[in-house]
């Protein structure tokens, strides 16, 4: 069984930059003894003044919990 959550915001206004963010939050849930699996991510994407896009993530995280 899976359980997932996303969350996504956006700051778009003129002139750029164009800021998203979007968090992700994942869970594989064990159905006997083994551990479930928790994968966490935050990334931004940026569009700057002269149209040139990039990524960054700046959380990143896995675990086997519980």
């Amino acid at each position: 069984m899976n359980s997932e959550n996303q969350e996504d915001e956006w700051y778009a206004r003129p002139p750029f930059p164009t800021i998203h963010s979007h968090t992700y939050d994942f869970q594989l849930l064990s159905q006997g003894n083994t551990p479930n699996y928790v994968l966490h991510m935050t990334m931004h994407e940026t569009i700057n003044a002269n149209g040139v896009p990039t990524a960054t993530v700046d959380k990143f995280s896995m675990d086997c919990k519980g």
